[in-house]
């Protein structure tokens, strides 16, 4: 399945088959966008297997996935002043897909070692540039650790490829088209910070509060904290994100301080179902350093 809302994918000709059968709609989104160690062990040889390592602090004695390629997190993002996560210029997001051999063709399958959060921004990455073949390993590298997986010293060094990147899909959005779009009654604005954050008790901008109108939800309520810490039963996450008014007949769009916590947001969304879904890759590191933008907060409600 094809998902024809986030924009054209790369040419799919020629390609392997898919690397997970399924045999409805439904099922198909929540196996692509989200897999477990028993999935990704299965499919780790195959010719189209791509998997990528986003730990940003690799221990002396800690393994990497057999085949892993390891990519720095600051490849994936821009800052500018005091902006922080603002996804990478096309050439620049091209340059950093090609270094890891990236083709149109490939499963990508990430990880990281912080709740999948860096995984997913690398995932979203993705996403915004058409490419449609992804999952994100559930619980991590722990997962894979902890069910007795063998693990290999050093990552993979691929060839690196072509990857073309000329524009963006509709998983980014930016400060205008968040604008444009306050107070559309099929738009929810998703704030995936603390809570802390969404008041205005914890400032980490000019100003402290959260966008006009936007539903709070914590990203990390999507996590099994104590469990094993992959993610929350699909039912019960369906059930939570309904009582917010988080539904999948509405365009969502998620946030946070710098598009990290909310592209773990974008995954689980996807992995949920959901078609209709964007990021503000600025986030409130761009939104709350702006005076011209409206700001709400549980302090003074309005400034």
């Amino acid at each position: 399945m094809l998902d024809l809302r986030q924009g054209p994918p790369h040419s799919l000709s020629n390609r392997p088959p898919l690397p997970v059968a399924a045999t409805t709609r439904e099922e198909e989104c929540l196996e692509r966008y989200v897999v477990d160690v028993a999935t990704l062990d299965s499919v780790l040889h195959r010719p189209d297997t791509l998997i990528v390592d986003l730990r940003s602090n690799v221990e002396e004695g800690e393994g990497y996935l057999p085949g892993a390629i390891h990519l720095d997190y600051d490849n994936l993002i821009r800052r500018l002043g005091a902006i922080e996560g603002l996804i990478p210029q096309p050439a620049a997001l091209s340059r950093v897909l090609s270094s890891i051999g990236l083709k149109p063709w490939h499963s990508v399958f990430a990880y990281d070692d912080e709740t999948g959060a860096e995984a997913s921004r690398f995932l979203w990455s993705l996403a915004s540039v058409g490419h449609t073949r992804f999952a994100l390993l559930d619980g991590g590298y722990e997962a894979w650790i902890a069910s007795g997986n063998k693990t290999v010293s050093a990552a993979r060094v691929n060839a690196k490829s072509t990857y073309s990147v000329d524009s963006y899909t509709t998983a980014v959005v930016d400060k205008k088209e968040v604008l444009r779009l306050l107070g559309d009654e099929n738009t929810v604005i998703v704030d995936t910070r603390g809570a802390g954050e969404y008041s205005g008790e914890e400032r980490r901008a000019e100003r402290g509060g959260h966008i006009p109108g936007a539903v709070h939800f914590n990203w990390m309520e999507a996590i099994d904290l104590f469990g094993d810490g992959g993610l929350r039963d699909a039912d019960k996450l369906r059930i939570k994100l309904k009582a917010k008014g988080i539904t999948q007949d509405k365009r969502i769009i998620v946030y946070c301080q710098s598009n990290r916590r909310s592209a773990h947001t974008f995954i689980v969304l996807k992995w949920l179902g959901f078609e209709n879904v964007s990021a503000y890759d600025g986030s409130w590191s761009d939104w709350g350093n702006d005076p011209e933008m409206p700001v709400e907060d549980s302090l003074s409600t309005k400034n």
